[in-house]
Order: C-alpha cells, then structure tokens, then sequence
C-alpha cells in the first residue's frame, strides 16, 4: 500500500522521494500494482528486471549484429512426423568401456583445473556489477 507524506512516497514500506527519485518510484509503484513484493535486499537493477518480466518484456545481450533471416531451406510440414525410413540403417551396438579406458592416469579421472568457489562468486560480483541499468527503461514501461 502506498502512502503520501509531503515529499516522499511510501510504497511497500519503502519510503521514496518523489522528486530525487522518480524512476525508483514508478518502479516499485508498477510492481505494487503487480501484486509483487521486493524485499529490501534486492537491488534497484533487479528490481527493474522483475517488472520488465512481469509486464512481458525481455532484453537481449546479443550483439547488435545479427539477422533474423534463417538460412536453413529445409521445412517440414508437421514436426511430429518421424521419418523412419532416415534412421532404418542405423543399428546398436555394444561397446567396450576398456577400450576406452584404458590407463588409470588418464586425465578423465583428474580433477579439473576449476576455479575455486569464492574466486567464481567474486567474477559473477564483478560481472553483475557491469551488467546495463534497466532503470529508465523499466519506469518508462512500468508508467504506460
């Protein structure tokens, strides 16, 4: 429930200035209106993010070059539709795993060279904090 008070707006017991902060108003304005509830430890990005996926929307890391032309000829009529006869030669056979296994030293059974955990959560902090702002664009769609 939001609330007035002279300058600032109570939205889910978040007090927000309206006129320092527009954009974090209409956000978590539109996300009351959602029926959805941020808890205080959710940032303002993810914030956005959430009402961009509650209002239908998702945004694309592609890179801007790209086409949406699809080179593939081939179509089919009904996909549920098995061709048999494409797959009439293929016959099982069995396989020996000695073959393929055969030195106890094989580095199959070494552990990987995988970064420890703390260093992987450190290059996802790092990562998600150059991760683009979805603020503007979500209190401009969360106005409309």
């Amino acid at each position: 429930m939001s609330r007035h008070t002279g300058k600032m707006v109570y939205v889910n017991d978040r007090a927000i200035s309206k006129k320092s902060s527009p954009d974090t108003l209409q956000i978590y304005s539109a996300l009351q209106k959602a029926g959805i509830n941020i808890s205080d430890g959710v940032a303002l990005n993810d914030a956005s993010k959430i009402l961009l996926d509650e209002l239908g929307y998702t945004v694309s890391g592609e890179e801007r070059i790209f086409t949406l032309i699809d080179d593939d000829t081939q179509t089919l009529d009904d996909e549920n539709i098995f061709d048999a006869s494409s797959y009439s030669e293929l016959k099982p056979e069995k396989l020996s795993a000695k073959d393929s296994f055969t030195d106890p030293n094989d580095p199959f059974f070494q552990l990987d060279d995988a970064i420890p955990d703390n260093y992987q959560r450190q290059i996802e902090d790092t990562q998600s904090a150059s991760e683009p702002s979805y603020v503007s664009l979500a209190a401009t769609v969360g106005a409309m």
